[in-house]
């Protein structure tokens, strides 16, 4: 017989193998380094996905297939059954990635309800969602009632990934096959081929237009489309082409390759982008724009009657299609509704893109939307992006690290909506087609990102874009460049490679007619290319000139700042709009040019856009002033388009150009006030404004040191300026 302290030992050494056996999971005591599972789910055989297999194991992931007949359920396979079964294998199973294939009917969506039952609402509705699949140790249901994801009830849903989800949503075996090559194609690109943006930017509405009892503010897509290349993919070898609004009365100042509308981006649907983001309002089916019709541009803001929302893409469309997009992002209303049959997304997915992130009921974010801060919709797709560039970073990942995001940081900044269309935005926006693609994995080849792909330029000059080629080898690159849509065989241009700057020149002939030209830049890499697209304007040689200044040469906070617009010729008609940005300076007025012209104009010093219309003969030109606000350093004003109309039967169209405005220190803005030149701004020096108060330029005693606003009247106003500035 064993001895007690011999017996000890042996249980003690039982009791070590069961902790070991019952805390460890089995994968880890065999193997340490098990690869990461991407598991698949589906009725159909694994057999139909024998290239998109192919491809992730050779990607270093192990490919694992369930079919729904072997997750366990009591009756009909429910969203809880397939939540149970992921979280019992996770572990075991070393599961990252899940792709369900199936529609809805045969592998479903749990239904969350983002609002307390009682809150009345048209569009707080249950909403589908594969989200639940992503988080599986969270609580969903913390009080017990039945109904998944309230809001507060069930607190915010910051549910942490767990796994990242994808779904390809069909049945049909032949389209599965299909769509299972197009990711596998798209898998196996190189980032040069990948390192492409097309834009889609709808105006969504107007300031003013009432909308469900709200008014709303200008929500321009081009504005939104332009801060989501300019914060996160700009300078990281991307190169872009932009369908912005250029239809009806306001439409969007973004300088852009194409106006967008039905056959400008159908005409792209063939073309490669490694992704495509679109803004516009949108149902089940397809995605329209919104024009506001011009003949009542008369008017500061539309009525329902003024506007028009012509279609931009549908799914009937996109279903006789082959694109070669890769990842697509919808800023729009349910285009990924799952009981809407082939919808939008799921078209778009077997058209051949590889990922669709979209909203599966309405989508809500503010008309007012300028920064994360302002949440909602766009503060999540916002963050997708800027995941999403991160290289490595599956499409996947970059969806869930969003939702939590927005979840801790930006939940509460929509307040134009409410509260429960926050908890409704992280169900909504989901993710058709491979969870585990990147735009971009960090190889070390070069990718060319043109720094302005639409320039402007006129007969007889020299059309220059400049590009900078990102990569540490780039080794047998070769460039070559072809014309687009039109014979252009006048001026092919000339490509030159300096270390890690591209540069493209053609001489236009004096001879050529306005208009744009296209052409594309080849990028080849042994058997590898790539394709991206340029365009020139061509334009009249200006016979104007525009530019801003201040009255005394000093701009400071709280000054003015003017325009001065010259043109040879007396001018029957002139427009201008204007972009800035209304946190340095703001609209104030138009000046009247002559009592026999008839004057427009429009502001929004929310976004910073002014529009500008003068219809009658003028020989004096109008003085457009902005407030420089407190703020020092460097700001532009933008002028997008300025077309005067002369005594000639042409217009003059003056090309897009950026002024950039220098505003002073502190201490000149301060010195303004320093009338006695004391060294500091004290009761003596509001003494001398106060006793010129009521002076204009007529006046004897009128001095421009005391009208600090300089608009030609000493007032009040200069007095509170200089007060402002007494030195502490």
């Amino acid at each position: 017989m064993l001895e007690l302290s011999q017996m000890k030992k042996a249980i003690n050494f039982v009791v070590f193998i069961i902790f070991i056996l019952t805390t460890i999971p089995a994968n880890k005591v065999f193997s340490e380094e098990q690869k990461p599972c991407f598991l698949i789910i589906s009725k159909q055989p694994l057999s139909l996905l024998g290239e998109l297999t192919k491809s992730k194991e050779s990607a270093g992931l192990q490919v694992r297939y369930v079919n729904t007949d072997d997750i366990p359920s009591e009756d009909r396979l429910g969203p809880k059954d397939i939540r149970i079964f992921l979280k019992k294998n996770k572990d075991a199973w070393n599961i990252k990635y899940l792709l369900i294939v199936g529609s809805e009917d045969t592998v479903p969506m749990m239904y969350c309800s983002p609002a307390s039952e009682g809150v009345a609402s048209r569009d707080l509705v249950d909403t589908p969602t594969d989200f639940y699949y992503s988080s599986i140790y969270d609580e969903w249901d913390r009080d017990g009632d039945g109904r998944v994801g309230e809001y507060p009830d069930d607190g915010v849903a910051e549910h942490k990934a767990d796994i990242f989800v994808g779904r390809i949503p069909f049945d049909e075996p032949k389209t599965i096959s299909e769509i299972s090559k197009s990711i596998a194609e798209f898998d196996n690109l190189a980032d040069f081929q990948k390192a492409k943006l097309l834009f889609g930017g709808a105006m969504l509405g107007f300031q003013g237009e009432v909308w469900d009892d709200k008014v709303m503010e200008r929500t321009d897509g081009g504005e939104y489309c332009e801060k989501i290349y300019s914060e996160i993919f700009s300078g990281k070898g991307f190169s872009r082409y932009r369908l912005y609004e250029k239809d009806g009365f306001l439409p969007s100042p973004f300088q852009c390759e194409e106006p967008l509308n039905a056959e400008t981006f159908g005409y792209q649907i063939p073309n490669r982008y490694g992704l495509v983001l679109w803004t516009a309002h949108g149902s089940p089916e397809h995605i329209v724009r919104t024009v506001w019709n011009s003949g009542s541009a008369q008017k500061s803001s539309p009525s329902k009657a003024d506007l028009s929302q012509p279609r931009l893409l549908n799914s009937t469309q996109m279903t006789g299609a082959k694109t070669r997009w890769g990842i697509v992002v919808s800023a729009s209303c349910s285009t990924s509704n799952p009981s809407a049959g082939t919808g939008l997304g799921a078209s778009v997915i077997k058209a051949g893109a590889s990922a669709y992130v979209g909203s599966t009921r309405v989508a809500w974010s503010p008309s007012y939307w300028r920064k994360l801060e302002d949440g909602g919709m766009d503060t999540i797709l916002y963050l997708f992006c800027r995941y999403l560039s991160v290289p490595g970073t599956s499409v996947g990942q970059a969806i869930a690290q969003a939702r939590v995001e927005f979840a801790k940081k930006y939940f509460f900044g929509d307040i134009e909506d409410p509260i429960e269309s926050a908890q409704m935005n992280i169900y909504n926006f989901n993710l058709y087609g491979d969870p585990s693609v990147c735009l971009i994995k960090g190889d070390i080849g070069g990718s060319v990102e043109i720094l302005e792909p639409s320039i402007s330029a006129s007969p007889g000059e020299v059309a220059k874009w400049e590009a900078n080629i990102s990569g540490s080898d780039l080794t047998g690159n070769i460039f070559q460049v072809i014309p687009d849509k039109q014979d252009m065989s006048w001026a092919v241009p000339e490509v030159v490679i300096a270390g890690n700057k591209l540069v493209l020149t053609a001489e236009i002939p004096s001879s050529v007619p306005n208009g744009k030209r296209f052409w594309i830049l080849h990028q080849k890499r042994g058997d590898l290319s790539s394709q991206i697209l340029i365009v020139l304007n061509i334009v009249p040689k200006p016979e104007a000139s525009f530019g801003f200044s201040s009255g005394d040469g000093v701009i400071i906070p709280f000054s003015r700042v003017k325009s001065s617009l010259n043109l040879t010729q007396k001018t029957k008609y002139l427009e201008v709009t204007l972009k800035y940005d209304p946190d340095k300076i703001k609209f104030v007025s138009i000046g009247q040019p002559s009592k026999k012209s008839d004057v427009f104009s429009f502001f929004d010093n929310h976004f910073g856009l002014a529009y500008i219309r003068i219809s009658g003969a003028s020989e004096v030109l109008p003085l457009i002033s902005f407030r420089v606000m407190k703020f020092v350093g460097k700001t532009s004003i933008d002028v997008s388009k300025i077309v005067a109309m002369t005594d000639r039967p042409e217009a003059l169209a003056i090309q897009s150009k950026s002024f950039e405005i220098a505003i002073g220190e502190k201490e000149l803005w301060i010195s303004r006030a320093d009338f006695d030149r004391s060294g500091k701004v004290d009761s003596f020096d509001l003494a001398l404004l106060l006793s010129r108060i009521g002076c204009t330029k007529q006046d004897p005693k009128y001095d421009p040191v005391y009208d600090l606003d300089d608009n030609g009247l000493i007032d009040f106003i200069d007095y509170s300026l200089a007060f402002k500035r007494i030195s502490g």
